[in-house]
């Protein structure tokens, strides 16, 4: 039987359906924000951190188009650091994490297509809240902290966000290591108040860098100095095909190839489900399958967040979501588009040995369109 394609707006009904019916047969219990004792006293550092941090308003001379990056004592990886609010919007502070931390700013700077993969990086974000706009489940802060009612002046907003996951208060050891990344940040911004032309822009060929050096009693002197950052390019290896060769001839034998281009992509879904062994919810993987020429949606899949997150569970899950979409279409097309490297690098040899050419693109306008209506669509659930 040939496989009917969907048109868009039928898709986007069936799409919406499942994904709503996935949340709901996933609708583990969500956490609510809570402060566990244990922590307080490092609570309470986080959030004097945080005081510091806007009492002193350094946004009023540091761009957030200026990086700043610690190398933090006791910590494996540096922290690049933007200061927000000299445009006036927000205020507040995020700091991206590690080596995938500097691929974000990379492709934050960059203006990377709407559409894609995040980098796997764990980023800290601190907003500085107006009077009035203080969300409502960051309340539990005011009581649980004795800190009384709303002040008159803003309130920090603190956010962890760990790929694969909704973005959360920050928990256990992240506590310290928030609060550590925001004094550093304000004594940088306090210690350079008058010479903030000492802090080059993401373009420039180097950036404003911080370390500090441990001595006697655990005392840290810091040293600055400019570094040249990483180029974020990363060197990636093709995948093997994860079925047989025998399999492979099998599928070349009984689906005729179509003159058809698909494009494949991947996203976080828009919407968080509880941890069965967690505080922290999870945004599930859906992979999307299109004509590239009329937008028909061909297939799609809604995956727990890990086969995002695992490299090796990514392949193999990519790898067989092309699979069906051909076993379900019962036709081959001539080419793939995908809109990221790491699809691209899944998928390239596979397509080789069924004949299919594979290309990375950022046009994927059929993908794009389909994931907008679906979000939008996503606002209104399904009637029964």
């Amino acid at each position: 039987m040939t496989y009917q394609l969907k048109s868009q707006s039928e898709a986007i009904d069936d799409l919406n359906y499942g994904l709503h019916a996935f949340q709901n047969d996933n609708d583990r219990s969500l956490p609510r924000f809570s402060i566990d004792e244990e922590y307080d006293d490092d609570w309470w550092q986080l959030i004097q951190a945080s005081n510091g941090f806007a009492d002193l308003e350094p946004w009023q001379w540091l761009n957030s188009d200026q990086v700043l990056v610690l190398d933090l004592p006791n910590h494996s990886e540096r922290v690049y650091c933007c200061v927000l609010g000299q445009m006036g919007d927000e205020y507040g502070l995020v700091a991206y994490v590690g080596d995938q931390g500097l691929a974000m700013i990379h492709r934050l700077f960059a203006h990377a297509e709407k559409i894609d993969r995040p980098p796997l990086a764990q980023a800290f974000h601190l907003s500085l809240c107006r009077p009035g706009t203080y969300p409502e489940e960051d309340r539990v802060f005011l009581s649980v902290l004795q800190m009384g009612d709303e002040p008159e002046e803003h309130l920090p907003m603190l956010r962890v966000q760990t790929p694969g996951y909704a973005p959360w208060i920050p928990q256990g050891e992240e506590i310290l290591l928030f609060a550590e990344i925001i004094e550093e940040v304000t004594q940088v911004a306090f210690d350079y108040q008058e010479l903030a032309e000492a802090f080059p822009f993401y373009e420039q060929p180097k950036w404003f860098y911080r370390k500090y050096e441990v001595g006697e009693g655990s005392t840290k002197k810091a040293v600055d100095d400019q570094i040249v950052p990483a180029s974020g390019h990363q060197e990636w290896k093709d995948a093997e095909p994860l079925v047989s060769v025998l399999e492979l001839q099998r599928i070349k034998k009984n689906t005729r190839q179509n003159e058809n281009w698909i494009e494949l992509g991947g996203a976080f879904a828009p919407f968080s489900v509880g941890e069965q062994d967690g505080n922290r919810p999870t945004l599930p993987w859906l992979q999307l399958t299109v004509d590239h020429f009329s937008g028909y949606v061909m297939h799609y899949e809604l995956l727990e967040n890990h086969a995002a997150l695992d490299p090796c569970i990514f392949v193999q899950s990519v790898q067989e979501f092309l699979l069906k979409t051909i076993d379900k279409v019962g036709e081959r097309p001539s080419g793939l588009l995908v809109n990221q490297q790491e699809l691209y690098h899944s998928l390239v040899l596979l397509c080789k040995k069924l004949g299919i050419l594979c290309k990375q693109s950022s046009q994927m306008h059929m993908f794009e369109e389909t994931w907008d209506q679906l979000l939008s669509a996503f606002d209104d659930p399904p009637m029964p």
